[in-house]
C-alpha cells in the first residue's frame, strides 16, 4: 500500500520510469524541488519527517521501512 502510494506520488511528478523496492531516488534523477515534495507529502501522509536531503541516498524500500517503523512506535505508544 506505502509502495503503492510513493509509486503514483512519483509518477504525479511526472518521473515514469520502473521502480521497485531497490531504486533509489537519484536513479530516479528526482530534483531537489521534487525531492522537497515528495518529503512534505511523506510528512503530511504518514506524520513522519524524513529530510529531502536524506531521500536522496534513500531506496524505495527503505523510505517504507522508515514508514512502518514509525507506524509500529505511534501504535506502542497509544
Amino acid at each position: 500500500m506505502i509502495f503503492e502510494w510513493l509509486k503514483q506520488m512519483i509518477h504525479d511528478m511526472g518521473i515514469t520510469e520502473e521502480m521497485d523496492l531497490t531504486t533509489t531516488f537519484e536513479e530516479l534523477q528526482m530534483d531537489s524541488t521534487e525531492l522537497i515534495d515528495l518529503s512534505t507529502a511523506i510528512s503530511k501522509e504518514y506524520r513522519i519527517f524524513i529530510p529531502d536531503k536524506e531521500l536522496t541516498d534513500f531506496s524505495i524500500g527503505q523510505v517504507i521501512e522508515r514508514i512502518e517503523l514509525n507506524r509500529s512506535l505511534e501504535q506502542k505508544v497509544q
